[in-house]
């Protein structure tokens, strides 16, 4: 998926994010994994892969607005990655070598 991505053959990137603690999910309130907090690295993987900043946000901003007609106005806002290390393991560490 990832050369596919790179190859331009996928329109947009969007996350599906699960900002639950691992607290929340043993206490049996939340479900799902929590990726939001690696998003930062993903998109550093993409930017070492060759995508530029402005492709980049393409992917994540302008395609997505333009497709479904959405007037949202970027921010720049970088996520906020302190559930980072809220886990035992880094689901994306394999394909950051």
């Amino acid at each position: 998926m990832l050369q596919r991505l790179l190859d331009g053959d996928i329109d947009w990137i969007e996350t599906d994010h699960a900002p639950h603690t691992r607290r929340d999910k043993m206490e049996g309130f939340a479900s799902g994994f929590p990726g939001f907090g690696f998003y930062p690295r993903f998109v550093s993987l993409l930017s070492r892969r060759g995508l530029t900043a402005a492709r980049i946000h393409e992917l994540t901003h302008d395609a997505v607005c333009r497709t479904f007609g959405m007037d949202i106005r970027a921010t720049g806002r970088k996520p906020d990655t302190r559930l980072q290390n809220e886990y035992e393991f880094d689901a994306f560490a394999a394909a950051l070598k």
